[in-house]
């Protein structure tokens, strides 16, 4: 299957390009489910640019992630070892809400190597077996973060406010379940789908995070460190099956083995 197209546009104004074919650019995102184009010297604003010629209304509420100074729709990327390749994720797809196309940029070229992977969710979804696939559309998926201090984002950062009554208002506001543990120690717990219909093609889609949050996805010696300071239910971050029920490490390796 053919998931991405590479265009080559030399000498273009690549805003204006974008502007003049923004329903060619539709049109091919939503047969191809991602598109790449390289070999531009471009800026942040002309980044912006693209995104809004391409989407009219730009997404901005993207949680902990911060925001490139002088842009409210323009983020830094997860933070990330240099060394490491991220675990594959649907970018938001853990939050109450979500953009339906995602851009990325590359800021700074690696010396030597580097990749772009782009996964296609709807062949991931088709590639699980049966019975996993009824598991996460039927159950959805349930977030589990503990805010504790000097490994994560705080909670004041996470929610921009240093009011409880606040956090407590945006949690029942969007259907969060919380908890306040130890003093100051907040415990959320949020639903979201695991699949979803893409609502313009109609296809199933694997749209989660569970792959960047379930503990079984850390390197090896990290999750041993992490779950031998911290009980399953206070482990920084963790994902579980939305009854409650938990992505077992076989489950958690089929989805991986999908990516791949």
């Amino acid at each position: 299957n053919v998931v991405a197209a590479v265009v080559f546009l030399p000498l273009v104004d690549l805003v204006a390009w974008a502007r003049e074919n923004s329903e060619y650019l539709d049109s091919e995102l939503l047969k191809r489910g991602a598109l790449l184009l390289r070999g531009f010297e471009t800026d942040l604003d002309a980044f912006e640019g693209v995104a809004g010629a391409v989407s009219k209304e730009l997404f901005r509420d993207y949680g902990d992630l911060p925001q490139e100074q002088g842009k409210d729709a323009v983020y830094h990327s997860t933070p990330y070892p240099e060394n490491e390749m991220i675990d594959f994720h649907n970018e938001s797809s853990h939050l109450r809400s979500w953009p339906e196309k995602q851009f990325f940029m590359c800021m700074h070229v690696s010396a030597e190597g580097g990749v772009t992977p782009i996964a296609d969710c709807r062949e991931v979804y088709r590639l699980l077996s049966p019975e996993l696939r009824d598991k996460f559309h039927s159950k959805g998926l349930k977030y589990v973060r503990n805010f504790i201090p000097k490994l994560d984002v705080s909670w004041q950062q996470f929610f921009r406010t240093e009011n409880r009554a606040e956090v407590e208002a945006k949690c029942r506001e969007t259907g969060t379940d919380f908890k306040w543990k130890d003093g100051d120690r907040l415990k959320i717990e949020s639903w979201a789908p695991g699949v979803i219909t893409h609502p313009r093609t109609g296809e199933l889609v694997f749209f989660n995070q569970v792959r960047l949050h379930h503990v079984s996805c850390l390197p090896a010696a990290y999750r041993e460190s992490t779950l031998s300071m911290f009980a399953v239910d206070d482990l920084p971050r963790n994902v579980v099956f939305g009854d409650g029920t938990p992505i077992t490490d076989d489950e958690i390796a089929q989805v991986g083995a999908a990516f791949d």
